[in-house]
């Protein structure tokens, strides 16, 4: 069982987070000898880049727990970061 939000009654799917290829932003919550634990839990963290599975398109967030492809609109569950500030 992965361990999405560290002390949270919440049960999460990894699958309706984040999927193999998404490009993610997260921060160390633990290191162990040879592995380290990420978190996703703040709004700043999650997926930055996802690809659509049926297209490869690059996927556009439409909330902070959806991303959609430009081509198919089909929409996917991903924990999407909350866009940061560029100053």
């Amino acid at each position: 069982q992965n361990e999405i939000r560290p002390k949270s009654s919440l049960e999460v799917e990894i699958a309706d987070c984040i999927r193999p290829g998404d490009v993610i932003l997260a921060r160390v919550h633990a290191n162990g000898e040879r592995d380290f634990i990420l978190t996703t839990a703040e709004a700043e963290l999650g997926v930055i880049q996802a690809i659509c599975e049926s297209s490869g398109c690059e996927m556009t967030p439409t909330s902070w727990k959806e991303m959609q492809c430009p081509l198919t609109k089909v929409k996917e569950p991903r924990k999407v970061a909350k866009p940061r500030q560029v100053r």
